[in-house]
């Protein structure tokens, strides 16, 4: 994992491409080596799908849009220069350092992950504000660890804070 702030360069400019699109999404995971999007779909039984993670590692950093194979369209979309960093269909390979990820990759990088944004939402496989539709459906108990809530006296199940709800 990268420790020094000079190898965090390139997670933290990858980081900020995914970053709009967290009021639509579900964050998963927010650590200092790794970060994960999630989706649910608009279906009655409001399934959860990986949208893209990002990781830290010794090597460099690796961008992931998960599910990015099932449109061969945006791939017919990446330049060379691009697919020089793709290590197999649905990510992206970069230095820690951020010295390959240059500003024509890192907007090209952005436009590809709003077009995907924008054709997953098109097959109803992104619905948002999903905060609001998790406190709604319960599904967020699923991501926490659970927490069994203990019963009183009586029989009534107390909430403890931290549980699942």
């Amino acid at each position: 994992m990268p420790n020094s702030a000079s190898d965090r360069i390139a997670f933290d400019k990858l980081k900020a491409i995914l970053k709009p699109y967290v009021p639509e999404l579900y964050v998963a995971f927010d650590l200092a080596n790794f970060y994960q999007l999630y989706c649910y779909t608009t279906r009655r039984r409001k399934k959860r799908h990986p949208f893209a993670s990002l990781r830290a590692h010794d090597d460099g950093v690796n961008f992931r849009l998960d599910e990015f194979y099932l449109h061969p369209v945006l791939h017919a979309q990446i330049s060379p220069e691009l697919r020089k960093h793709v290590p197999h269909i649905s990510a992206f390979e970069f230095q820690a350092n951020g010295s390959d990820l240059t500003d024509q990759l890192h907007t090209e990088l952005a436009a590809l992950v709003k077009s995907y944004f924008d054709r997953t939402k098109e097959q109803g496989r992104a619905e948002g504000p999903v905060q609001e539709q998790v406190r709604r459906t319960g599904t967020l108990a699923r991501h926490r660890r659970r927490v069994a809530r203990p019963e009183s006296a009586t029989g009534v199940v107390v909430d403890r804070p931290g549980g699942c709800g």
